[in-house]
């Protein structure tokens, strides 16, 4: 049911802080998978993770460097945003603090490649003028 799926994606939510406060990146990364498999299971798109998840291979390094970096409580709180405007059925509000999300997440790529070089493609580093 939606109010499960729902409970799942808040305990996702409330284990990623435990993961902050633990310094545990591998289990933020564990619980931020699990999340967004949820979203696709509440989307009624189950199946479609899958394909997202073989996609998304690259982007995983960048999470996971982000992770690493430390950038972790803004994401959190995006997601619980996210959260509250889709348990409120505010659509709208989850749609923007999802572009929101996505927007900074770009940014943190760009900030990343700054600082983990050594892991990106010298073209695609970008420096600040």
């Amino acid at each position: 049911s939606n109010r499960r799926i729902l409970l799942g994606i808040r305990q996702a939510i409330e284990e990623q802080e435990l993961a902050i406060q633990e310094d545990n990146p591998d289990l933020f990364f564990e619980c931020d998978e699990r999340m967004h498999a949820l979203y696709c299971s509440l989307a009624g798109r189950d199946g479609v993770w899958g394909f997202i998840s073989d996609a998304k291979k690259h982007m995983d390094r960048v999470r996971r460097l982000s992770v690493q970096a430390g950038q972790l409580d803004q994401l959190v709180q995006d997601h619980q945003d996210v959260l509250e405007a889709v348990t409120g059925g505010d659509m709208d509000r989850a749609q923007e603090v999802m572009k929101l999300h996505l927007r900074r997440v770009m940014l943190d790529l760009g900030e990343l490649s700054r600082r983990f070089s050594s892991y990106f493609e010298p073209e695609t580093v970008r420096t600040t003028e």
